[in-house]
């Protein structure tokens, strides 16, 4: 309920003998709870303009994967593994020697079976995936660091920001246990959303993108 609604809703209740003083700390009330939420918009106007700023780049990235993943599809490539589709991509000179022999057995095959001829090969099927997996770690790594770089950079990350007095997030709760758990240390007694984050920037920030995959090796078969 809004705060002058409160407000309307206490004086309506009020009985004619009602004390000054009781209307007058009704209107403090009000005034405090008015002076709560346009400090709660005001922090939140920042965000919400740097949005509305990137809403039309980010349809744009949009429509051009939705094209390219249609192309696919027209290509019959939606029926095979998209991770092991990403490492034999991200290998041009053994993708080409791969869909060679694929060709020379096949003909002239559609690029779907002569890539899915490729994968049935259960070790080249397995060395792609793996290359798609550690390929996939340095995309996501590279977007998570310009996150966190953006947010600090900001100004949002600041000491009086009003987020950081909120109660801790379920997903920080999960990061902080993550953290411990992968570094052998006891749960820290953090009192509220700021505390967190200052803790999990400290301690390396998601675990998930600490280390990459482990590469894998030449195709020597």
């Amino acid at each position: 309920m809004d705060a002058p609604r409160i407000l309307r809703g206490h004086i309506v209740g009020m009985g004619h003998d009602t004390d000054f003083a009781e209307l007058m700390a009704a209107i403090d009330g009000t005034g405090s709870a008015i002076q709560h939420e346009l400090g709660v918009m005001a922090e939140t106007l920042p965000e919400l303009r740097r949005q509305a700023r990137a809403e039309p780049q980010r349809r744009k990235r949009d429509a051009s994967r939705y094209a390219l993943g249609g192309a696919l599809t027209i290509l019959g490539l939606e029926h095979l593994d998209p991770i092991a589709l990403t490492g034999l991509f991200g290998n041009p000179a053994r993708m080409l020697t791969w869909l060679g022999d694929a060709r020379s057995a096949l003909g002239d095959a559609p690029l779907v079976e002569l890539i899915g001829a490729v994968f049935e090969d259960d070790a080249r099927f397995e060395w792609c995936r793996k290359w798609g997996v550690h390929i996939g770690w340095l995309h996501g790594k590279v977007l998570y660091d310009a996150t966190v770089t953006s947010f600090v950079i900001s100004g949002r990350a600041g000491p009086k920001e009003r987020w950081r007095r909120a109660e801790i997030t379920e997903d920080q709760e999960s990061l902080i246990l993550r953290i411990c758990l992968y570094e052998r240390i006891d749960v820290p007694v953090l009192a509220n959303r700021g505390e967190a984050f200052e803790w999990i920037h400290a301690n390396g920030g998601n675990p998930t993108w600490w280390a990459p995959p482990t590469i894998p090796p030449e195709w020597n078969a």
